[in-house]
């Protein structure tokens, strides 16, 4: 059997986001918004897949960030359910 490459291992480091966690995160009003246009993936990486694209304009809950990659997890502005991650030099994250 092949040995896992290291570009697929790191996904095997993030744990499923759960609902405890993003209830703390939640609480934070930390907001997001795209630089320009931004895509919106299904997990960490530019080879994950593309769930949407966000544009400059609308302010994103801050859900989650990465401990090892510069990548934040967007919610949706409405309902706060998770949106999908992005890399985070595509938005601005306003400081507290």
């Amino acid at each position: 059997m092949k040995a896992p490459t290291m570009h697929k291992m790191r996904f095997l480091l993030f744990p499923a986001i759960t609902a405890a966690s993003l209830a703390i995160a939640q609480n934070t009003g930390v907001t997001a918004e795209a630089k320009g246009t931004a895509n919106v993936r299904a997990a960490i990486g530019t080879d994950a897949p593309i769930l949407t694209e966000i544009t400059v304009g609308t302010r994103y809950p801050v859900l989650a960030r990465s401990q090892f990659f510069p990548w934040i997890l967007l919610g949706t502005p409405d309902s706060l359910q998770p949106l999908g991650w992005v890399f985070l030099d595509l938005v601005t994250v306003p400081a507290t």
